[in-house]
């Protein structure tokens, strides 16, 4: 049974008869979310997988219920244990509170134990190919215009949250900046049979991933940059919209523009550090 989303840790805990409760906080564990924490008596680990906060008991753990608590304070879950249950999930998705979890062990009213888990997303830009460049790393599929026109992004997420990708953003002295009124993410939907805008891309704690950009950056119908012989030199911007992530991911890139004309023209990119 599970009973979600609106009393508050004070109030929950005013409810508990604490007597004899033993309250140990466990210590978060490690620089991701695979690492589970150092958990209290009862307590086996408390992990992130994919987009699920997941409790581990020990095998003859007291508790008959669960309750986890948001970082603000409000309770997230509250659970009741079936007898004998070595493990629980609860769904965080991509739209949770990042911040410090506490989940709180009860046996028959009383809290047990309670241990916690900092769950935030840590979202990094790793590397930006061009797919002209590149186009063995295009998307299955891709035509020889999308590979002209693409850019391959990929992005690392070091923290211990999910998070998701819902835009992708470019600025500066590239053929076709993001206009400030686009609607779109950006994002090529690989996860569908119809070309289109992804509306997001999970990006798990711990892991990586690779996105495409659907808005032609590359695109040489402009006039926005010019290529030459003597090669134009310039500077743009990427920023990768997130849906957790107080701050978005952005990097700041040199380019280069070399030949005759821009729609042949030879580009290369190099990170600003």
């Amino acid at each position: 049974m599970s009973r979600e989303n609106t009393p508050t840790r004070r109030g929950f805990i005013g409810g508990i008869v604490t007597g004899t409760a033993v309250a140990l906080s466990g210590c978060t564990g490690g620089d991701n979310g695979a690492d589970p924490s150092e958990p209290a008596d009862g307590f086996e680990g408390v992990l992130v997988e994919g987009i699920d906060l997941v409790i581990e008991f020990e095998e003859d753990h007291p508790f008959d219920a669960l309750s986890v608590i948001q970082p603000g304070g409000e309770l997230l879950v509250e659970r009741d244990l079936a007898p004998g249950v070595r493990r629980e999930s609860i769904e965080l998705g991509t739209t949770y509170q990042p911040g410090e979890y506490e989940i709180i062990g009860s046996s028959d009213g009383d809290e047990a134990a309670t241990t916690s888990l900092v769950v935030e997303p840590d979202v990094a830009i790793e590397s930006l190919r061009l797919g002209r460049n590149h186009p063995d790393e295009m998307y299955e599929g891709a035509s020889e215009r999308r590979t002209q026109m693409e850019a391959i992004v990929t992005l690392e997420n070091r923290g211990t949250g999910p998070d998701a990708a819902t835009g992708l953003l470019f600025a500066g002295d590239i053929p076709n900046p993001t206009p400030d009124d686009y609607e779109n993410s950006g994002i090529y939907d690989t996860n569908s049979d119809i070309d289109g805008h992804a509306e997001e891309v999970s990006i798990p704690s711990d892991e990586t991933v690779t996105i495409y950009s659907y808005s032609t950056p590359f695109n040489p119908a402009t006039d926005n940059v010019s290529c030459s012989p003597d090669t134009e030199d310039g500077e743009f911007e990427v920023t990768v919209q997130t849906a957790v992530q107080g701050e978005p991911p952005v990097q700041q890139y040199a380019v280069t523009y070399t030949g005759e004309e821009l729609a042949d023209c030879d580009i290369q990119i190099e990170v600003i550090d």
